[in-house]
């Protein structure tokens, strides 16, 4: 089995703003499947600082640190309407064999 195959829950992602001198979010909403694994723990942030993560994605798309995600899909705008959760940390994996890179996404 792929590791692709595994990717079956749908999400959605809002990449970090970039400004485009209107104060108005410029990065639209981005759908994307991943494997979405509830987890509440203590973590910290590549600061140093402590958060409680909510959970654990895995993509095979690198995800910013600071954007936003949500478990389902949506087409809000605005990240902060919803329920998503901010990227906290974002690790990347390759498997030596072939290849294949997985991102492990902790957000909180």
């Amino acid at each position: 089995m792929s590791f692709a195959a595994l990717l079956t829950q749908a999400m959605t992602y809002w990449p970090p703003e970039s400004p485009d001198g209107h104060e108005v979010p410029a990065n639209p909403p981005v759908s994307l499947l991943c494997r979405w694994q509830d987890k509440v723990e203590r973590q910290y942030d590549g600061a140093g600082r402590e958060y409680v993560s909510r959970a654990v994605l895995y993509v095979t798309v690198e995800l910013a640190q600071d954007g936003w995600v949500l478990q389902g899909t949506s087409l809000i705008a605005d990240p902060t309407d919803t329920q998503a959760y901010r990227v906290k940390t974002v690790e990347r994996s390759q498997d030596p064999g072939n290849g294949i890179i997985v991102w492990k996404v902790t957000v909180g």
